[in-house]
Order: C-alpha cells, then structure tokens, then sequence
C-alpha cells in the first residue's frame, strides 16, 4: 500500500510531465534576439535600459564595444556560448567568472558545485528553476549574482532546445525579492512560465513586407486610431521603419490620448 507521502511524489511528478509538455520548444527556426534581450537586460547596473540598435550591431560582432554596457554585452555573450558547449559544471562556471573578473570565494565555489551533483537532469526545466533560485538564495556571485542566475537557466533551456526566457530588469528584481522572501519552488515555475510569451512572438515567423507596404497599412488605419482610441497624434518608431535593422523587425505605432486631464501614451506593434 503506498505511503500519502508517495502518492504526494507521484502527483508531483505527473504535474511535472504535463508542464514539461506546454514548454515551448525551438528546432530549426530560432531568433538571435531572444539571446540579444536577455543578455542585454542581464546588466543588473542599469535600472532603465531599452537594448538600442548599436547595442545588438555589438552582439553581432559588427562593431567594437565603446561603453561599459556593450562590453558587459560581450562578456555575457561570451559566457553564455560557454555554458552552451561545455555544459553547465563547476569548471565551465570558473571560467565564467574569469570572464567578469569575480572573487568566487571557496565556500561558495564548494556549495554550488555540491547542488550541482544533486540535480537529477530528468527535467531540465525544472532543474533550470532549482538552480536560479538556489544562485539567488545564497547569493553565489555576489553582485553578479542575478546575471548568472539568468543565463546559466537560459543555458540550460536552450540546450534543451526549450525557448529562453526574457527577464525585463524590473521584473528580475521582483522574482529576486520573492524568492529572498521564501517564494516556493512550484510558485517559482508558475510565475515563469508565464514569461515564455515575448520568447514565443519573437520566434514566430511574420509576414514579410516591405517599408512602403506597412506604412500603408498603418495610415489605413488612421480613422479608425481617431475614432476608437481618441488618438490626438501619431507616430511610427522602429528599426525597420528606420532603415536600421539587416533583420524584420516591428513597426511601432505611438498614440497619444486624453483621459480626463491626464495625457497618456500607448503604444501598439505591429510585427514584421
């Protein structure tokens, strides 16, 4: 007769195979600016950062870094293709930390390569999410620490060929000060889940049109900007639209509207 503690650990684990199933996967089609986002907003020294064109012409290797935000950019991208072809092991991560010139104390060094031979590498998102949470509790890399914790889950995502996940600064320090606070393990994989999304629109193919053809379609929609949305002006921003961006890429279209005495901005996307 199994023990309710059993039947618990079955439950568990049924529930994990079903999640394991909804994880968005990648073959043949996967977008470079998945990789770009994360590792762009992986620089936990800037509060407020928007991943400009010149940033990503660095990511590419097109041009040299000239600040310290397109060399951390380096550096991470770097350490992400090690962790990508090595595996994710303690020697990978010494190099790593090379990488960025940390003080990896013994303790530390000892503690997470001792997790590390706990994992069981049956589910790897899962084992992606113990991780993170264990580099965010014991704070392994000092003030890099949300920055390893972040790639090394989207290390261990894309050799799985599951989608990385987008971590916005804002939202990382939010995870972070839950997880701090006690945040439970299976809570930790609902609330990122629910972050495959951009992943997913940025691996999905669009139409490909040219510049003329979406400005277009989006002045056609002038009245309609007018006569639901209260639109007062409108303007189009985009790599695309620039004339910046070797890849398709998004239109965006900004429209201001009055509410009341409050004037604020919204902003619609349209993919290419």
């Amino acid at each position: 007769m199994s023990s309710s503690y059993e039947i618990k650990l079955l439950n568990k684990y049924l529930v994990r195979i079903k999640m394991s199933n909804k994880l968005p996967m990648f073959k043949d089609i996967y977008n470079q600016k998945i990789d770009f986002r994360f590792i762009a907003y992986s620089n936990i020294g800037k509060y407020v950062y928007e991943c400009t064109y010149d940033d990503f012409m660095v990511y590419l290797g097109k041009n040299e870094p000239v600040n310290e935000i397109q060399n951390d950019i380096v550096k991470t991208k770097k350490m992400f293709g090690l962790l990508k072809s090595n595996g994710i092991n303690i020697e990978t991560i010494d190099s790593c930390v090379l990488l960025f010139s940390l003080c990896f104390s013994i303790g530390k060094r000892d503690k997470l390569q001792n997790f590390l031979s706990k994992l069981n590498y049956i589910n790897p998102f899962e084992d992606a999410c113990e991780l993170f949470m264990f580099i965010v509790k014991n704070k392994i890399f000092g003030e890099y620490t949300y920055k390893f914790a972040i790639v090394i889950f989207n290390a261990i995502l894309f050799s799985n060929n599951i989608l990385p996940i987008i971590f916005p600064l804002s939202y990382t320090f939010y995870l972070c000060e839950l997880i701090e606070s006690g945040l439970s393990i299976d809570s930790f994989e609902d609330i990122v889940m629910a972050r495959f999304e951009n992943s997913i629109i940025y691996n999905t193919p669009h139409e490909l049109i040219d510049d003329n053809e979406a400005v277009k379609r989006i002045m056609s929609l002038k009245r309609d900007l007018v006569e639901k949305y209260g639109a007062l002006k409108k303007k189009l921003k985009g790599q695309s639209i620039n004339g910046l961006s070797p890849f398709p890429t998004c239109i965006q279209v900004f429209r201001s509207l009055r509410l009341t005495s409050i004037l604020t901005t919204r902003m619609l996307t349209f993919g290419m």
